[in-house]
């Protein structure tokens, strides 16, 4: 069984940080200017790394897709070569080079296989706790239906998860 080591995470995290902070071609600071961004794929990585009801083989490979899933879209850097396939083809499967609308990124996940769907709840989480009061009301409605329609389709996937059950109480809680 893979492990998690400290020097994985730390090669992860160094590497992330690096892509995000000096290869960014996009704002690196989110909430305007009050984090740094790595800590979104930090957050959305460990929502899935914490829920002990996920396979341990999904949590692995996705943790480490998590913490690298901006890289190609939003910086210059390359996947280092000692990353997995399955973790490089994870991230392309959460990459978006075209300027896609919400709407069409929503609309191409809803096609994939149930381990991206659960990532790209994980990253929608992420994204919405730390964003949705910004958002314009149209543009939260969409994100409820989106974390709405993740949560079912991973639900029905994963079975009773902490992710989903986050999801909802994000759904229920939340002034949309």
């Amino acid at each position: 069984m893979d492990k998690l080591s400290p020097q994985l995470f730390k090669k992860l995290m160094d590497f992330a940080y690096q892509a995000y902070q000096e290869e960014s071609h996009k704002d690196t600071l989110r909430q305007k200017g009050k984090t740094p961004y790595i800590t979104h794929p930090v957050f959305a990585a460990s929502l899935l790394l914490a829920d002990r009801r996920i396979p341990w083989k999904d949590r692995f490979i996705g943790y480490q897709v998590l913490i690298l899933h901006d890289v190609l879209e939003d910086t210059n850097a390359k996947l280092p070569d000692w990353l997995s396939d399955e973790v490089i083809n994870g991230v392309k499967e959460l990459t978006f080079k075209d300027s896609l609308s919400l709407e069409n990124k929503f609309e191409i996940v809803k096609k994939k296989d149930d381990f991206i769907k659960l990532l790209y709840l994980c990253d929608t989480l992420s994204n919405l706790y730390e964003e949705h009061v910004a958002l314009p009301v149209k543009r939260r409605k969409l994100w409820k239906e989106m974390v709405g329609w993740f949560a079912r389709e991973v639900e029905k996937a994963y079975g009773d998860i902490r992710v989903v059950e986050v999801a909802n109480a994000m759904i229920e809680n939340t002034d949309w």
